[in-house]
């Protein structure tokens, strides 16, 4: 095992002082916005930002993309880029992508230190575009929620499932009023930009409101009270235990751990294994589709992990759980800031969401997904299973089964049955030799 630290990379270039002009992607071009919208950001939509300088020579050219912009779109920015790089820069700026929640300081203060960012966006590419948008500032019809996170202020679904007592949340009401939220462990960074939230609303009124103080209208607005994420390190976050991330893959031929700084739910891999470490609890998280090797060799660096830890933490005081990607616990979902249930909705595929349509799965709710123990979860890989279980189809195998090697999770009694031989014979054969075993009882 190899554990490396990846740092996060902020360059401040100037004092983001220069001019800039933005172009928002819409049906394969780009239209300029006015200065009005400059800070505005769409989660589903990509822009391309021209900033000019007299310390900057030849200028930058940013290109946000939005976590729930299209393929084409993000081509699009990209194409556009260059274009205005050469008709603009002549061809000497820089070019920067720069990823929703990943913008880089320079970025931030292009925009006074607060970004807006909504949900929605103009559809483009294969879909129909829009004729025109709402003015989002001038609905008075409808009722937003938005998570204040450092010097960002994300639109949210209204729910109170949705607040978090490390955060801050404003929800907007009808008639340009709304309440400012205040969880007990919001940060000065985040009261700070809270306060700018009147003057970018046009409020005419903003209650604030401490957590645990709410009065019943606001819980109203919200559709009632539900349980949210809340506890001692989300209330009174100490600089001493920072939640830590790690990547886990065995992608480069071995068995790799690399620690994420400054890290989002993008940061999430569906094809691997993460670690987060909350100091109360460590979590395994298992990526959709990550291998049964990545899965078995996290499992064993967590207990590792906190068998080598100074601070005091053991398997006896310390949680250890292993969750599944889309069943995250709100406890876990916490530490990663902005959280979005529809980011790997297209990873999934529209087979699998057919079936799971079809079967009228709730990602939140599926009991079998609960968060398990990791010492659950390690013997679900050494458990057997009837031969006829592990004749099926790799999708449809239990949890824990090696697909390649199915014989495995048989008992001894069944093994002699199918194979006609011990274990150890078996083992001590050639490959190819198993392979043909494995095939005449219908396990290859």
């Amino acid at each position: 095992m190899q554990i490396s630290r990846k740092q996060s990379i902020y360059q401040t270039i100037d004092d983001s002082s220069g001019k800039k002009k933005i172009w928002r992607v819409a049906a394969f071009d780009i239209h300029l916005i006015p200065e009005s919208d400059y800070g505005i950001f769409y989660a589903g939509d990509s822009y391309i930002i021209l900033y000019t300088s007299e310390k900057v020579p030849g200028g930058i050219i940013y290109y946000w993309l939005g976590n729930h912009s299209t393929i084409d779109e993000k081509a699009t920015a990209a194409m556009f880029v260059n274009k205005i790089d050469e008709n603009e820069c002549k061809g000497k700026a820089m070019q920067m992508r720069v990823i929703q929640f990943k913008e880089p300081e320079h970025f931030l203060k292009m925009f006074g230190n607060v970004l807006v960012i909504l949900k929605g966006g103009v559809e483009s590419g294969f879909k129909s575009p829009k004729i025109a948008l709402n003015d989002f500032f001038k609905r008075d019809d409808t009722c937003q929620m938005f998570q204040i996170r450092g010097r960002r202020i994300v639109e949210v679904n209204v729910e109170a499932r949705n607040l978090n007592s490390n955060d801050i949340f404003f929800v907007k009401t009808s008639n340009k009023q709304g309440y400012t939220w205040i969880g007990k462990g919001a940060s000065q960074e985040e009261q700070e930009t809270a306060l700018k939230i009147p003057e970018i609303f046009e409020l005419i009124e903003n209650k604030q409101i401490a957590e645990g103080e709410e009065p019943t209208a606001f819980w109203y607005l919200l559709g009632g009270k539900e349980p949210y994420a809340k506890g001692e390190r989300l209330e009174n976050p100490s600089p001493e235990y920072e939640s830590r991330l790690f990547h886990c893959s065995n992608a480069r031929g071995k068995f790799h751990v690399e620690e994420i700084v400054d890290f989002t739910q993008q940061d999430l891999e569906s094809d691997d294994v993460m670690i987060l470490d909350t100091f109360d609890e460590i979590y395994v998280w298992l990526g959709q589709n990550s291998n049964i090797e990545e899965k078995k060799a996290a499992l064993d660096t967590v207990l590792r992990y906190v068998a080598a830890d100074k601070s005091g933490r053991s398997e006896e005081n310390t949680n250890l759980l292993v969750v599944k990607q889309k069943y995250e616990p709100t406890t876990f979902k916490a530490h990663f800031g902005i959280w979005d249930e529809n980011l790997w909705d297209n990873e999934l595929g529209y087979d699998k969401l057919k079936e799971l349509i079809s079967r009228n799965v709730d990602f939140i709710h599926d009991t079998k997904n609960e968060p398990l123990q990791v010492r659950q979860m390690e013997a679900e890989f050494t458990k057997t299973h009837p031969i006829d279980v592990l004749r099926a189809k790799t999708d449809q195998l239990p949890f824990g089964v090696d697909a390649a090697n199915k014989e495995k999770h048989l008992s001894d009694a069944d093994f002699e049955k199918a194979f006609g031989m011990p274990k150890t014979h078996y083992e001590a054969l050639p490959k190819w030799r198993q392979i043909e075993h494995k095939k005449r009882v219908g396990l290859f």
